[in-house]
């Protein structure tokens, strides 16, 4: 895929987080089955979104955005995701 086409880098970004959400999965049994907590496996998850929220706003100028619409977006993704 080329990145030259910026509308599209979007999907690039989707599809690269969904191989890893998909790895992630199938890794996680592992330290649960050597005793390892599947609460502490969340919770170092959620460690390892913060680099990742930090260089989408080092990307964007350190600025967030608001908008009804793009908070009304991101519950919904939220809430779907967590149910």
């Amino acid at each position: 895929m080329a990145l030259q086409n910026k509308g599209r880098r979007w999907l690039v970004y989707a599809l690269i987080t969904t191989v890893f959400w998909g790895i992630w999965g199938a890794l996680i049994e592992q330290p649960e089955k050597a005793g390892f907590p599947a609460t502490l496996g969340y919770c170092m998850w959620a460690l390892t979104m913060i680099p990742c929220a930090l260089l989408a706003l080092g990307w964007s100028g350190w600025r967030l955005e608001f908008s009804g619409r793009k908070v009304a977006l991101g519950l919904t993704v939220g809430l779907l995701g967590a149910g």
